[in-house]
């Protein structure tokens, strides 16, 4: 497993992932667009100025929300198709906490695998979550660094066997929780929290 340690840019709604402490160069930034109709965030190479790697979108009256790999704005660009990938969070009450995909980056076969993001319930004082492969082995994990951390937002770990591809699908899913997971907070702060299944 790689550590990616995020920390908040002076806006605090973007974040750097670095392989060790803020003072080293950034491995990824990740630009959020969140006072939006549809809210989300891009996973860009190294930092702000680098090519969008891959991106999570997602709307503040539903559940679900969308991955995908590659910078759909270029597809003009590029002639190359943006390939969705839908992420539902359950909808049992017990389980709301648990996000599930699929997708076939990283297979030279183009199968497709389930990957499902469950929050661990055993951490009471941090909001942890776990991401497991179908086979039941734990592929990722991200740690939140609670709103009062004003430095740091919080870890992702990675296993660092897996395709580039798919540690970069990985790593967007997991700010996309974290960032669908700030903006329910929001929404049931100013009176909202109704959610569609859509």
């Amino acid at each position: 497993m790689k550590t990616y340690n995020m920390y908040y840019t002076a806006s605090r709604t973007n974040v750097t992932l670095h392989l060790g402490s803020s003072s080293t160069p950034s491995s990824y930034y990740a630009g959020t667009a969140l006072m939006t109709a549809s809210p989300s965030v891009r996973l860009h190479s190294g930092d702000q100025s680098g090519p969008v790697l891959s991106i999570a979108k997602f709307r503040w009256t539903s559940r679900h929300s969308h991955l995908a790999l590659g910078d759909p704005d270029k597809e003009p660009e590029t002639g190359d198709q943006t390939v969705w990938e839908k992420m539902t969070r359950e909808k049992n009450v017990l389980r709301r906490s648990d996000y599930t995909f699929a997708t076939s980056a990283g297979s030279d076969l183009g199968k497709r695998r389930e990957f499902r993001w469950s929050k661990d319930t055993g951490k009471l004082m941090s909001n942890v979550y776990n991401c497991l492969d179908q086979e039941g082995q734990v592929v990722a994990s991200m740690l939140s660094g609670g709103f009062f951390n004003w430095k740091k937002g919080g870890e992702i770990e990675i296993d660092d066997g897996l395709s580039k591809e798919l540690q970069e699908l990985l790593i967007v899913s997991a700010l996309g929780i974290w960032c669908a997971e700030a903006c329910s907070a929001m929404t049931k702060g100013y009176g909202g929290g109704h959610e569609r299944s859509d």
